[in-house]
């Protein structure tokens, strides 16, 4: 009997900021995109569980970003949601 097993990540969730960021890279204006990527485990190329989280907020135009954390992306997005 075979057993696949294994790590994926899932489609990143991308939500527009409500800052608008002048670009140190590119020196665009734009409000830049929050960004959630998930690896998960998976099992016969099922996700099973959430393995790792990663949080950024990154430049629209030339993807030029920084890691947050996730209470850094949390607060940011409750200022979008007003949660």
């Amino acid at each position: 009997m075979f057993v696949i097993l294994g790590l994926s990540d899932s489609k990143p969730e991308i939500t527009k900021s409500t800052e608008y960021i002048n670009c140190p890279n590119c020196n665009n204006q734009r409000f830049w995109n929050l960004i959630h990527e998930r690896t998960n485990f998976s099992l016969f190329f099922l996700p099973v569980f959430p393995v790792k989280d990663k949080y950024y907020i990154a430049c629209p135009v030339c993807n030029y970003g920084n890691q947050l954390t996730k209470i850094e992306y949390a607060e940011r997005i409750n200022k979008i949601y007003g949660n």
